[in-house]
């Protein structure tokens, strides 16, 4: 049982790891293209689309070689496992972005008082808010932000996918009343 254990454990973080590199390398292009990636919804996109591909894939490699018959709880913490794993290094890198680039902070605080304006609300109480995200707005916070974001979603989406991919054990189809084979009276 340690075995299978080792490699279950050893599945997900890979897969993790593999998810995390696809979050940085996409996050990384958009940086470079000079977009905001603290508030771009495209970047969230993509990162759902990745997520829940990565999930999808971890689990049937799983599935497949590990863990022929995988319930649906096992299946749902695999899938945790891996965007819990697929964070920390996401995490990291964007507290790395956030301390070289507090602009981006900056341009992130503008956009909410823009939303908070729009939204009808008043002077004080777009002031207030806006005070409020500027005293949490460091790179360490926002980092950290990111990484509950992420372990959200995949526990969100684990949820989902672990149904499609848990295997149900194959019992057997027998009716007592017609099998007369090897009856003893």
């Amino acid at each position: 049982m340690k075995k299978v254990t080792k490699q279950t454990l050893s599945t997900c973080v890979n897969f993790g790891l593999l998810i995390s590199v696809a979050f940085i390398l996409t996050s990384y292009i958009y940086f470079q293209k000079g977009f905001d990636i603290l508030v771009n919804p495209q970047v969230a996109n993509i990162n759902y689309m990745l997520c829940i591909s990565g999930i999808f894939i971890g689990l049937r490699k799983l599935r497949s070689e590990v863990m022929p018959l995988i319930t649906y709880w096992q299946a749902f913490l695999a899938g945790s496992t891996m965007i819990a794993v697929a964070a920390i290094p996401f995490a990291i890198f964007m507290y790395f972005i956030l301390s070289s680039n507090p602009d981006m902070i900056e341009n992130a605080i503008q956009l909410f008082e823009k939303g908070f304006k729009d939204a009808s609300y008043t002077e004080d109480q777009t002031k207030t808010f806006i005070d409020i995200y500027k005293a949490f707005a460091t790179p360490a916070f926002l980092a950290f932000s990111q990484f509950i974001n992420k372990a959200f979603m995949g526990l969100v989406f684990s949820l989902f996918l672990a149904s499609f991919l848990s295997t149900k054990k194959n019992l057997p189809k027998t009716n007592n009343s017609t099998n007369f084979e090897n009856k003893e009276q």
